[in-house]
């Protein structure tokens, strides 16, 4: 925080910068570090300390000094992209060989392959086994035998600058089965061997075959259901009571496909105090002075905030996915799938990745605001809000649709905590109001 520094002084570091990298660029070395290390000891912009540290680690052989620059550049500002790849091509966590430029990648191969199929039989009677809606255990529909399956460990979070780095994190690279609904064009990520699907969108059901293999990213993990089918009919039925609407809305499972994000950095912000200045004591009255700048970072952080990563999910029903509690993560695997429809993601990581770092901008804007009511046209910017990382997760809802006025409405349950939310008519609204005031 502080007032614009000297206009001269600027224009000659901003000199230094440039000089410094246009050396670098040409491998001049020597007179590269030269301008880079005499701009790091005069007056600087954050901005130019960031640039000249980045171009020194990169003209420097020794990975300590690497490191050192680096660092000093992520201690001030932690999700800078540029330290964050190079440090991690340092440690080896990244290859420049993975390094791809997002508008020149291979398409990927469009060829029908074979998914990995396995049968869910029970071992004593071979009838079909599906998951219990606790997610803890497989069990036999016909003789009641049950199986745990094994624990693959905890659901590890991926570096958001390194995976979009690579190929990863602009294509759809493993083999899964798909099917699409006709109805309202819904795709679901299948449990080998799924004979039938019940839409939870449009109620189409569906015998199936074979479906298709198709390339999607798989899920990093998965919260499994913890509220069987009817409790969660109960608190729909109750919904539908509250709002006052008459009929029955049938409930279906379904794992919908979230981006959690880590958030952080800082939101910038600027503006002008104005000064007074008395005249003595002689003449109190005050007189202003020119108004002076001011400037500062506020610091901000989201943990595992949620991103829809479909378009299908009706806006009033987003709100469910802030009451999930994400620390039940368990480790994806298919046997989680079993009975259980899931939904494909559809939209991309990056693209859900700016979603959050807008909503991360709107939850702190209010609070930035009111700390700097001192302050006149004040400016306020997200450039440094960055995503540190992510992961893909299924979320478990039951969905339910009602007729109203003749159209149709959703109605969801978190099938982790039983909270419901749903889509109300605005006929209802008036229905309510009438009941209050008639």
């Amino acid at each position: 925080m502080g007032g614009r520094r000297n206009q001269s002084f600027a224009v000659d570091t901003r000199m230094l910068l440039v000089r410094g990298v246009a050396a670098a660029r040409a491998g001049e070395v020597g007179e590269a570090r030269r301008y880079l290390e005499q701009l790091l000891r005069a007056e600087h912009e954050p901005e130019e300390f960031a640039e000249a540290c980045l171009w020194l680690s990169r003209i420097s052989d020794d990975p300590a000094e690497k490191r050192h620059y680096l660092e000093e550049i992520l201690a001030r500002r932690p999700g800078e992209p540029r330290a964050r790849r190079d440090l991690a091509i340092l440690d080896g966590r990244l290859s420049p060989d993975q390094i791809v430029d997002p508008d020149r990648l291979a398409a990927a191969d469009a060829t029908t392959q074979e998914a990995e199929a396995r049968r869910y039989t029970c071992p004593r009677c071979a009838a079909r086994m599906v998951f219990t809606p606790d997610g803890e255990a497989l069990y036999c529909e016909h003789c009641g035998y049950g199986q745990t399956p094994e624990q693959s460990g905890e659901t590890a979070e991926r570096d958001f600058i390194v995976t979009m780095a690579r190929a990863e994190g602009h294509r759809q690279p493993v083999a899964l089965l798909s099917f699409q609904c006709d109805g309202c064009a819904a795709s679901f990520m299948l449990a080998p061997n799924t004979l039938s699907l019940t839409c939870p969108y449009c109620d189409a059901t569906y015998s199936l075959g074979h479906g298709a293999a198709e390339e999607l990213i798989p899920p990093d993990g998965i919260v499994p259901f913890r509220m069987d089918e009817a409790a969660a009919q109960k608190r729909v039925d109750r919904w539908l009571r509250e709002q006052k609407l008459r009929g029955r809305a049938l409930v279906h499972p379904l794992y919908l496909p979230v981006w959690t994000f880590d958030v952080g950095g800082a939101i910038r912000w600027s503006g002008y105090r104005q000064a007074r200045q008395s005249r003595g004591p002689a003449d109190p009255q005050e007189t202003f002075l020119a108004p002076e700048r001011e400037e500062g970072d506020y610091a901000i952080l989201l943990d595992d905030f949620p991103v829809a990563a479909c378009e299908t999910l009706p806006a009033a029903l987003h709100p469910l996915l802030q009451g999930f509690d994400f620390d039940a993560v368990t480790p994806f695997q298919p046997d989680y799938l079993a009975n259980w429809p899931a939904q494909t993601y559809e939209i991309a990581v990056g693209d859900a990745s700016l979603a959050a770092r807008r909503e991360a901008f709107r939850r702190h804007e209010k609070k930035v605001r009111l700390s700097l009511e001192r302050l006149q046209q004040v400016r306020l910017s997200p450039a440094h809000i960055d995503v540190y990382s992510y992961k893909l997760v299924l979320l478990p809802l039951w969905l339910a649709h009602y007729g109203d006025g003749g159209k149709r409405y959703a109605v969801a349950v978190n099938g982790q905590t039983g909270e419901v939310a749903g889509e109300t008519p605005p006929a209802s609204l008036g229905r309510r109001l009438s009941r209050l005031f008639g």
